[in-house]
């Protein structure tokens, strides 16, 4: 959780503007089955790939 803080914050420093971080796990939770099907696709429209482990 605090890794996610931190890259909060380094993302709203380098792109002066807020930003909304949502984890997968978020997504997933049963609480929010109602509307994570409409999000998820608004997400995709948007989301940008910023970092991607290299294959081992």
């Amino acid at each position: 959780m605090f890794g996610l803080g931190g890259l909060y914050n380094d993302l709203k420093e380098a792109l002066k503007k807020p930003v909304d971080l949502v984890t997968t796990e978020a997504l997933n939770h049963h609480v929010n089955a109602e509307r994570t099907e409409s999000f998820k696709k608004h997400i995709k429209e948007d989301e940008k790939l910023i970092y991607e482990a290299e294959s081992v």
